[in-house]
């Protein structure tokens, strides 16, 4: 328990400022011009990718701590699609 309580600590001091991060190069990627446009969609994929690692590292220190909880839930294709 302690140490799945360290480790979302430090993941939320982790992923909140990231998440600030992906919220600044999007609204970049809408308002800037096409010479500066590929930084910033290289900024946001990479700060994606990160943001996808520390979650599955969560999700994975959760497994250790037998604290992973799958939630099971009916997709109905039909209704997705109409």
């Amino acid at each position: 328990m302690f140490k799945l309580s360290i480790t979302n600590s430090l993941t939320h001091e982790l992923r909140n400022p990231l998440n600030g991060i992906i919220g600044v190069f999007s609204h970049l990627e809408e308002c800037l011009n096409d010479k500066i446009l590929p930084f910033i969609q290289e900024g946001l994929a990479n700060t994606s990718i990160l943001r996808y690692r520390i979650e599955s590292f969560i999700d994975y220190c959760h497994i250790i701590c037998n604290e992973f909880v799958l939630n099971i839930n009916v997709l109905k294709i039909k209704q997705i699609i109409s």
